[in-house]
């Protein structure tokens, strides 16, 4: 079997969980014996792929013209649809709840909101066509599964596979914290790993930890969105043990996680955030969301936290911060959350695609 992965023109630039999934997915399916190449070029030729596998991303316009040219060349695709319902986040980041964005948008405030109205309109009907026109669709969790039906009314006879994200354990294997403490002097801080963006909410993280005096560090890029990076470079400065590191190659993660104590993603959403499969492989507490798939990953095994309340969050971060690392959650992790897995149920959604196509 040829597969051609697709997705956004920037993914080589800017990176993200969904490269990695992609990417990921790719070396263990080629285990299995899947030929799999990756493009970004909506006008691709198919003719040598079995299979069209598309990624979803911000990017819907061109989503949806991969999908149409595999449609016009006659070859069926699989969408990993990446999706969580976003009017939540489009509040808190457009209309300024808990002054996330005011002094930012000030006057322009009205003209944000309908552009962001018009421009949800428009992408939730594209999403739309997508999930109604592909014929296997992978969500990473049931969760998302329930969304996707009830936000978009997809008929009951639509296929669906179960595709979890995934952790390679080998990254883990030997963990050293030496290199980061020795660089950043600093250790057993709280670490938030993440593009930096409102949709991971570090702004309301920074908020609720301002007057503690552990260190928090944020490891992620500080270019995709630059207005949201320079309000929480606003927020650190009220305290002086905020560390921003402007993305780091994901090699070198492992060290990252191993010299901190907590790993605290408080997003909006998150499905469910492979820095947090990460970080439990390198011994860290957990504080995360409490939307989202959480439950089906980790169990009653981490701390959840409410992204707009920001006493939950201290609440949570410091109650992960003082309690011992739980073994069994690693445990859970890694014989239920592994790559090796993630591929052989890609595998079984290419095949559902035959078998439906040849009863």
């Amino acid at each position: 079997m040829k597969v051609l992965m697709q997705t956004r023109p920037d993914i080589y630039k800017r990176g993200g969980g969904d490269f990695i999934q992609m990417s990921k997915t790719k070396e263990f399916l080629e285990k299995l014996n899947v030929e799999i190449d990756i493009s970004t070029d909506s006008k691709a030729k198919l003719k040598y792929y079995d299979v069209v596998h598309i990624f979803n991303t911000p990017f819907f316009d061109h989503s949806y013209a991969c999908l149409i040219n595999a449609k016009n060349q006659g070859k069926p695709i699989a969408f990993s649809t990446i999706y969580w319902n976003q009017e939540e986040l489009a509040l808190e980041c457009y209309k300024g709840k808990f002054q996330l964005l005011k002094n930012f948008l000030g006057k322009r405030l009205g003209k944000q909101i309908v552009r962001l109205k018009n421009e949800l309109s428009k992408n939730g009907q594209l999403f739309k066509k997508i999930l109604h026109e592909s014929d296997v669709l992978l969500p990473n969790s049931e969760v998302e599964k329930k969304f996707l039906i009830k936000d978009f009314y997809l008929d009951a006879d639509k296929k669906f596979v179960i595709v979890p994200n995934a952790v390679d354990s080998k990254l883990f294997i030997k963990l050293n914290p030496l290199e980061f403490v020795k660089r950043y002097k600093v250790k057993d801080f709280i670490l938030c790993v993440g593009r930096i963006e409102c949709r991971k909410n570090q702004h309301n993280l920074i908020e609720a930890l301002n007057g503690t005096k552990v260190p928090l560090v944020l490891v992620g890029s500080t270019e995709f969105d630059k207005d949201y990076y320079q309000l929480c470079l606003e927020k650190a400065k009220q305290r002086d043990n905020v560390i921003f590191i402007n993305d780091l190659p994901h090699d070198q993660l492992p060290s990252v996680y191993a010299a901190a104590k907590v790993h605290a993603l408080p997003s909006w959403y998150d499905t469910p955030g492979l820095s947090n499969l990460e970080a439990i492989l390198a011994n860290c507490n957990i504080v995360t969301t409490d939307r989202g798939p959480m439950y089906e990953y980790f169990q009653d095994m981490v701390w959840l936290c409410a992204p707009g309340d920001l006493d939950s969050i201290k609440r949570a971060v410091f109650k992960a911060y003082e309690a011992p690392f739980n073994q069994k959650l690693k445990d859970f992790i890694i014989e239920n959350f592994t790559w090796q897995k993630t591929a052989q149920k890609t595998l079984d959604a290419y095949r559902l695609i035959f078998k439906n196509k040849n009863p």
